[in-house]
């Protein structure tokens, strides 16, 4: 399935509001002025939503994207009435951009390590990223990290979920994604609703693309969309056998940035690995039935940022959808399980997901059942 691959991490709004600027008044200028671009660019948002019901009869709006924002409300309702999302009043009003993006995220590692940069705020915790609604204010903070040496990847943003402190609405530029993308995206961001876990930008991300992943799947089942199916099924096979392949490639650079090597002999062979991935992607996307959804990703100049951003979706997507299929594919007693690993010590939650993504028995188990109900996964 063609898809293009744009990257939305859940860009979690780091106060309630603006009054949170109070908190940050330790954290100096710099921190009142990174929080006012956040709390006033998502008020902006706000301030021009209106009820999806006013925008389908208005004039603001093509035929198409009509036909897409009545789409948009029935797979909301699906979201709710089959998935047990906790959808709300959420995605009941829309908002309408200037733009195809709602933020940006600024994402950086060490240029010898892949230990991501991670920023830290009241609400959200530690994440990975760093979320501006300006692109100009999000390339200016990136170029301050890259003289100071960091890898850095600035990455567009389509959708963000405020975890419950606000009613996400839909944005304009849904309306001009394919069906499937629609679906996928909502059921993304309404997952983080049902859990969200402090300072764990993987487990958070992994747990989404795992929902998204699998309740696609299921609602084109539903509706009968056989030939959509196996092309979701199909595109999906390529992503984890990308994410794989990526994950592989980290493994590659962290022995050379573990070694004695000398730091211009570390950058040497961390050239040689990135243009050996370059040479080796073509053949590996032809082996799979030429998908090409990564070749703009590819093109782009690859740094330990990147490569990063791109496991935060990935990194824990096999052991939730193990965990899926434990629980018999039952929606409620999936979400419920999540929450129990969820409120694990880091440490103790990690290797639940390390034995979970190698399919151990043990664990999370519900009545012992095998893995018999994955025809979606």
């Amino acid at each position: 399935m063609r898809r293009i691959v744009k990257q939305r991490h859940a860009n979690i709004l780091m106060s309630a509001g603006l009054g949170a600027l109070v908190l940050l008044c330790l954290g100096g200028c710099e921190s009142i002025a990174y929080y006012w671009q956040a709390g006033s660019g998502h008020l902006a948002l706000l301030s021009r939503k209106q009820p999806v019901e006013a925008a389908l009869q208005g004039p603001g709006l093509t035929q198409q994207q009509r036909a897409r924002l009545l789409q948009a409300v029935d797979i909301r309702d699906y979201a709710e009435r089959v998935l047990g999302l906790p959808v709300g009043d959420n995605y009941h009003h829309l908002v309408q951009l200037q733009g195809d993006y709602v933020s940006w995220n600024v994402m950086a590692a060490g240029a010898l390590s892949l230990d991501p940069v991670q920023w830290c705020f009241p609400v959200a915790g530690c994440v990975r990223y760093r979320g501006y609604f300006k692109r100009q204010q999000a390339e200016e903070f990136a170029a301050r990290l890259r003289r100071e040496n960091y890898d850095v990847y600035v990455g567009p943003v389509a959708a963000y979920s405020t975890l419950g402190w606000f009613d996400d609405p839909l944005y304009s530029s849904f309306l001009d994604y394919e069906e499937v993308r629609l679906a996928g995206l909502l059921f993304h961001e309404l997952a983080h609703q049902v859990v969200y876990v402090r300072d764990d930008t993987s487990f958070n991300e992994s747990f989404a693309s795992a929902v998204e992943s699998l309740a696609v799947a299921q609602w084109l089942r539903d509706a009968g969309r056989g030939d959509e199916l196996q092309a979701w099924t199909d595109h999906k096979r390529w992503v984890a056998v990308f994410a794989a392949w990526l994950a592989e490639q980290r493994e590659v650079l962290q022995r050379v940035y573990l070694s004695d090597a000398s730091d211009d002999d570390k950058l040497a062979q961390k050239q040689a690995v990135f243009d050996a991935m370059r040479w080796a992607y073509p053949e590996l996307r032809q082996q799979h039935n030429g998908d090409n959804s990564y070749d703009g990703w590819m093109q782009q100049p690859l740094n330990n940022a990147r490569l990063l951003s791109m496991g935060n979706y990935n990194d824990w997507l096999v052991a939730f959808k193990v965990l899926y299929a434990r629980q018999e594919c039952d929606w409620p007693a999936f979400y419920e399980a999540v929450r129990q690993l969820a409120m694990e010590p880091a440490e103790l939650r990690s290797s639940s997901l390390q034995r979970l993504q190698r399919g151990d028995s043990s664990g999370f188990s519900r009545g012992g059942q095998a893995l018999g109900c994955s025809a979606l996964m």
